[in-house]
C-alpha cells in the first residue's frame, strides 16, 4: 500500500512538472514584450530598460525570500494563469467576442494585472478588464482585493503600462481598468492541468485528445470565473459609489453589463451546460467580496 501511494505521488509530481514546463512556454511566448514599445509614442528606451531592471530586481528578491512551500504555490498559480490564458479563447470560456492578453511581467509585478481581457461586442467599442489570477485562496488574495479597493479610493483603478491589442495591433497604455481577482482551488487546477496536458499532447491517441478538449470546453470553471467577475464588478461599483467615485462606479457598471450579457448567452448555449459545481475557493472568495459591501 505504501509503495502504491509513493508511485501515485511520483506520477502526480511528473504531471505537475510537465504542466509547469508547458505553462512557462505558453507565458514566455504570449506575454507582452516591453522592448517592442521602444518606437511607440509615450515610451522611451531608457524608461523601458528601467522597468526591465525593476522586474529583475523583484524576481531576485522573490527567489531569495520564497519558502519551498511558497515556490510550489507559485508554480501552481503559474499553471492556472497559463492555462486560463491559453484555453479561455480556445474553449470560448468567456464568449466568442473575447480575447485574452498576457500582460508583461512588469505589469504583472508592478500593477498586479496578470492578464487582460478584451471584449469586442458587435457594434460596440472594445471593453477591457484586468484579471488578477490566483490558483489558491491565501492572504495574497486578500491583499489583492484591498489593493483594488485602494485604487478605487484614489480614483485610479487598474493600469496597464504595456498593452498590445490582438484585434487592432495597437500598442498603448490603458488607464482606469476594472480589475478583479480570479480564484480556483488546488484540486481544480490539478484536474484542469491534467486535461490541458492531454488536450495538447501530440503523442496521445486522437480520441483522448478530442475527449479532453470537449471536457475542457464544458468545464465548470468558465461559470465559476464569470460569477466571480460579475459579483466583484457589482461589489466594486457599489463601493465606488459609497466613496463618491462616480466615474469609477460607471466603469465598473459598464463592465458588469458586458460580462452579464456574456453569461446570459452562455447559459443559453445548449452545448455547454452549467453543472452548478463550484470549488471551495470560489465560496471563500465570494465571502470575502460580500464582506466589503
Amino acid at each position: 500500500m505504501r509503495l502504491f501511494g509513493q508511485k501515485e505521488r511520483e506520477i502526480s509530481t511528473i504531471a505537475e512538472d510537465k504542466a509547469w514546463e508547458m505553462a512557462q512556454q505558453v507565458i514566455a511566448a504570449g506575454a507582452i514584450k516591453p522592448e517592442e514599445f521602444i518606437d511607440e509614442p509615450g515610451y522611451t528606451e531608457e524608461e523601458i530598460k528601467r522597468d526591465q531592471k525593476y522586474v529583475e530586481r523583484i524576481e531576485k528578491k522573490i527567489a531569495d525570500e520564497q519558502t519551498p512551500e511558497q515556490a510550489e504555490s507559485a508554480k501552481k498559480a503559474e499553471v492556472f494563469e497559463a492555462l486560463l490564458y491559453d484555453q479561455t479563447e480556445k474553449q470560448n470560456w468567456l464568449g466568442q467576442d473575447t480575447s485574452t492578453i498576457k500582460t508583461s511581467r512588469f505589469d504583472d509585478i508592478a500593477n498586479g494585472v496578470d492578464m487582460a481581457v478584451e471584449v469586442l461586442p458587435e457594434d460596440k467599442p472594445a471593453s477591457h478588464i484586468g484579471l488578477a489570477v490566483d490558483a489558491t485562496f491565501s492572504n495574497d488574495v486578500d491583499a489583492k482585493i484591498k489593493a483594488i479597493l485602494k485604487s478605487i479610493d484614489e480614483g485610479t483603478m487598474a493600469h496597464i503600462k504595456y498593452f498590445h491589442s490582438e484585434n487592432t495591433d495597437d500598442r498603448k497604455k490603458l488607464y482606469k481598468i476594472p480589475r478583479v481577482v480570479i480564484g480556483a482551488g488546488a484540486d481544480t487546477v490539478d484536474s484542469l492541468a491534467e486535461l490541458w496536458l492531454r488536450a495538447s499532447s501530440k503523442k496521445a491517441d486522437a480520441s483522448v485528445v478530442k475527449e479532453s478538449k470537449e471536457t475542457l470546453r464544458a468545464h465548470f470553471i468558465q461559470f465559476q470565473i464569470l460569477e466571480q467577475i460579475l459579483m466583484q464588478l457589482h461589489a466594486f461599483e457599489a463601493y465606488a459609489r459609497r466613496k463618491g467615485r462616480d466615474e469609477s462606479a460607471a466603469i465598473y457598471h459598464e463592465a458588469y453589463e458586458v460580462f452579464d450579457e456574456i453569461l446570459q448567452k452562455k447559459r443559453k448555449d445548449k452545448e455547454v451546460a452549467d453543472s452548478g459545481r463550484r470549488d471551495s475557493v470560489h465560496y471563500t472568495l465570494m465571502t470575502a467580496i460580500e464582506n466589503i459591501r
